[in-house]
């Protein structure tokens, strides 16, 4: 019973929460409501949003309502959550007991208009962290520190509810199905996005297109990569029309997994650093795009902050720029 009061009142606690960063983010600009996003999901009080805690719990209702803001279709099997549980045999939970927890992506649509209905651009970003660190981090002192993941990826998961509220205020006569994701446990082997992949919301053979927001906050000398140009023809010409008006060093990879060697060509188009999380689709044929920035140095630099514990706000936001209005 005491469990149960717990879990009410901190139900009630995210709800008068949300209500109240509901008011203020209406009247704010585009780069004060990412400010606003990134500082919710990497908070000390979302526990480094980590599988099994409170805090990615209520990460995923913090997404679910600027979903629901946005003016995006609940698309889950509850709403906007598509709630499953981690398969204890997954071999990356293999020894962390979190076999069997209920974990959930958070998935809303704008419908298609027109011809070209039938298609569908998938958009996504990983919302889960690594907790209070252990497996995964590079920070061995730090097991039991929140590891607020404020680049990695509140700020991937900050551009996706961005998006959506843009293109959610958008109407034109003619175009695709967007589906929006947001998914959890990606840092325990990619499991959200595999899960969604044979769960999709429209069929995979729909997909036009899938891009995925990883770790864009901190943009170094101007420098952002895209990750998986070579999914599709159109993908180079197009990045470079869209760059004239930004003019970022832009960097292109047209293998999704970022290799010279070996290349393929199937895969998400992902947005990131060169240490970007790809998303499970990579693998099942979808034209795909990462976005995102290039990372420091190396992990073990000094000022690399990357799967280690930092303070929330070490993150520079460029998408908190006035370019992220553009």
């Amino acid at each position: 019973m005491r469990g149960t009061n717990r879990l009410g009142t901190q139900a009630a606690c995210v709800a008068v929460s949300l209500l109240s960063i509901a008011s203020s983010l209406a009247a704010q600009s585009s780069a004060d409501r990412i400010r606003a996003d990134v500082r919710y999901l990497a908070d000390d009080a979302r526990e480094g949003r980590g599988v099994g805690t409170v805090g990615l719990d209520s990460a995923a209702v913090y997404v679910a309502q600027q979903f629901r803001w946005a003016g995006l279709t609940p698309a889950g099997t509850d709403r906007y959550f598509q709630i499953f549980e981690i398969d204890p045999s997954a071999p990356a939970i293999a020894h962390s007991g979190l076999g069997g927890a209920e974990v959930k992506n958070v998935v809303g649509l704008i419908p298609g208009r027109g011809s070209l209905a039938a298609e569908t651009v998938v958009l996504g970003a990983h919302y889960d962290h690594l907790g209070l660190g252990g497996s995964g981090s590079l920070d061995p002192d730090s097991v039991g520190v929140v590891h607020n993941g404020a680049d990695d990826n509140a700020s991937g998961t900050a551009a996706l509810i961005e998006t959506a509220r843009v293109l959610g205020a958008r109407a034109a006569p003619d175009m695709r199905t967007i589906v929006f994701v947001a998914f959890t446990a990606e840092e325990l082997g990619l499991i959200g996005s595999d899960h969604y992949v044979k769960n999709p919301v429209r069929p995979n053979e729909s997909a036009y297109a899938m891009i995925n927001f990883d770790m864009v906050g901190r943009l170094q000398e101007n420098d952002l990569i895209a990750i998986g140009t070579g999914s599709a023809r159109e993908l180079p010409a197009l990045l470079d029309s869209i760059n004239v008006h930004n003019a970022l060093e832009l960097s292109k990879s047209e293998d999704p997994w970022g290799r010279t060697t070996t290349p393929t060509t199937t895969g998400p188009l992902t947005i990131g650093t060169r240490s970007t999380t790809r998303a499970s689709p990579v693998s099942r044929g979808l034209p795909p795009i990462s976005p995102g920035h290039l990372p420091p140095a190396a992990p073990t630099s000094p000022t690399s902050t990357y799967h280690s514990r930092c303070s929330p706000w070490l993150t520079a936001m460029a998408l908190g720029s006035e370019r992220s209005q553009t």
